[in-house]
C-alpha cells in the first residue's frame, strides 16, 4: 500500500509499506480504508520539525489520528466489514491507505454522510468533553483565544449556550 512519510521538516515522501494484517493483530482489531484524515495540533511539532521523537519519525503513515474511513477486515464482534468508522489508528499512523485500529478507539458513523465533515467529529468530539468539564457557562461572559479549527468548535459551542 501507499502511505505519506515525514522524511524532514514540511516534507512527505510518499511510499510504499505493507499493509496491516489482521490475522497478527491483537484481538479486537480493525482495518479500515482511509478516506479521510485530518491534522491535530498534536501532529504540528512532528510537521514542523519542533518534536523528532526518532520511534515516531521513523514509522510510515505518521502523523494522523484523526480519520474516517470503511472497514475491510476485523477480528472485533462490535464492527463488521463494510461498516463507515471514526478510528483513531494504532500509533497515530493514519496517513496510509489502511490502517490499524482497536475497536475501543473506534466509532461507527453514518454511511451516508460526507467524508469532509465526518472527519472533523474527532476534533468536535475533543470540544464537546472540554465543555462538559468547564460546568455551567450560561450568562458567563467566554473567551477563546485562537480561531483554528478547536478554536472555531469553542467559538460556536459557546454561542450555542
Amino acid at each position: 500500500m501507499f502511505a505519506a512519510k515525514l522524511v524532514a521538516p514540511k516534507t512527505f515522501e510518499i511510499v510504499e509499506m505493507p499493509p496491516p494484517d489482521i490475522e497478527t493483530a491483537p484481538p479486537g482489531s480493525i482495518i479500515v480504508r482511509t478516506r479521510r484524515a485530518t491534522t491535530c495540533g498534536s501532529d504540528m511539532p512532528y510537521f514542523l520539525g519542533t518534536y523528532s521523537e526518532a520511534r515516531f519519525m521513523a514509522s510510515e503513515a505518521f502523523p494522523a489520528h484523526e480519520c474516517v474511513g470503511e472497514v475491510v477486515a476485523t477480528t472485533s464482534p462490535h464492527f463488521h466489514v463494510g461498516d463507515t468508522v471514526m478510528a483513531q489508528p494504532d500509533h497515530f499512523t493514519g496517513l496510509g491507505q489502511f490502517y490499524l485500529a482497536r475497536d475501543k478507539h473506534t466509532t461507527l458513523i453514518p454511511a451516508d454522510g460526507d467524508w469532509n465533515r465526518w472527519v472533523m467529529c474527532q476534533p468536535l468530539g475533543t470540544v464537546i468533553w472540554g465543555f462538559r468539564h468547564l460546568g455551567t457557562l450560561f450568562h458567563q461572559n467566554v473567551l477563546i483565544l485562537g480561531q483554528g479549527g478547536i478554536g472555531l468548535f469553542c467559538t460556536q459551542m459557546a454561542a450555542c449556550l
